[in-house]
């Protein structure tokens, strides 16, 4: 039997007090070069300026924890995408079944691994609601000794008390993980049945580090775990069903309006501005062929983009973002681009999706293009 604390032993509080500790002590430092007379010229002004630094810190820690949060939330929204409906239904049958010798905890497990894979993620898990206290863990992404025990009993948390409320959600704080080493963060969304109804929540547990604490990568993460998950739900089928659509070589089909559909979901669980596919035309050149938009806030079938660098990598089988934001002058504000392959049932890369990520605007002109 594995320790019941396994995914979220020894949780802590050390992220926001240490990036505090950090920008105290810079401040102290620069002040050192100060004359004595000078530093003691005001005492009651040098302690409401260390105290004015205290909050500035406080509020870019909280600004980080945003961050790095919304990028995990962002991974567990997405990712529940992918378990809705037929696979929510399937999470019912296993939590009736009451063990994880099936086909349909195996089939299951297989979508948590493509998501904790294609992100990175630690620990990918679904939980039952037991009580107001208490949930229970089902689906595990890991195998043998490395899974926790089916039903295996966690106190409830905050996250997870919203996203079984049917909102997606992230941990304030970042815990220590004692089996693999390093600090997590854990996010989490609802799961829901073919009827509409919540059955379970989809949690990520993911790895941070001292690197996250530039806006760029965390914006540019963030967007491109949107692109990421997002693309795990078109890879196949879908994909197969891209390449009608450019064969077609225009919008009027249901498989368009199918393949639309899931752009539109991608789009509105994330809060995403703009969610569209590409395909490669030359190495110059790209031409939008779906967009979640419809009507006159759609850009035409065939619309041709120059190739952007990102764009490029995600042709050639990797998720990439862009290091830079652009201003958006149809619905104003800043944006940020990332990207993922899209794979047909060959395994080719038949189209990547692009998504467009509103970033806000004091953060946008740290790394404006």
């Amino acid at each position: 039997m594995h320790n019941l604390d396994k995914h979220r032993k020894g949780k802590i509080f050390g992220l926001c007090v240490s990036g505090i500790l950090i920008f105290l002590l810079a401040v102290t430092i620069c002040g050192c070069g100060q004359r004595l007379s000078e530093r003691m010229e005001n005492v009651e002004q040098e302690t409401s300026g260390e105290s004015n630094s205290l909050t500035q810190a406080e509020e870019g820690c909280e600004g980080v924890n945003s961050l790095i949060g919304g990028k995990i939330e962002a991974v567990a929204a997405t990712g529940a995408l992918l378990l809705n409906g037929e696979y929510g239904d399937l999470h019912e049958k296993i939590v009736a079944d009451g063990h994880r010798n099936s086909d349909a905890y195996t089939s299951f497990q297989k979508v948590l691994q493509d998501i904790r894979d294609a992100n990175g993620a630690t620990y990918v898990y679904t939980l039952i609601k037991v009580s107001n206290k208490m949930t229970n863990l089902i689906v595990d992404a890991a195998e043998g000794e490395d899974a926790d025990d089916y039903g295996t009993p966690y106190e409830m948390e905050p996250q997870w008390e919203k996203s079984f409320a049917g909102e997606p959600a992230y941990e304030m704080d970042a815990w220590e993980d004692e089996w693999q080493g390093g600090m997590m963060k854990t996010a989490s969304a609802p799961i829901y049945n073919g009827s509409g109804e919540i059955v379970a929540i989809l949690s990520v547990d993911y790895p941070i580090d001292d690197d996250l604490a530039y806006a760029t990568r965390l914006y540019g993460e963030r967007t491109m775990a949107i692109a990421v998950t997002g693309a795990l739900l078109l890879n196949g089928e879908y994909g197969d069903l891209h390449e009608k659509i450019v064969a077609d070589g225009h919008r009027n089909s249901e498989a368009y309006t199918s393949f639309q559909k899931i752009l539109q979901d991608i789009q509105d669980t994330n809060g995403a501005t703009y969610v569209y596919t590409l395909i490669k035309l030359s190495d110059d050149m790209t031409s939008l062929i779906t967009d979640a938009a419809e009507g006159a806030d759609a850009d035409p079938y065939g619309t041709t983009y120059e190739m952007e660098s990102l764009w490029e990598k995600s042709f050639a089988g990797e998720p990439a973002y862009a290091p830079y934001t652009w201003e958006d002058e149809w619905q104003g504000g800043m944006l940020q681009t990332a990207s993922a392959p899209i794979y047909n049932s060959n395994g080719e890369v038949v189209a990547i999706l692009s998504i467009d990520y509103p970033v806000p605007l004091d953060d946008a002109l740290l790394f404006y293009y």
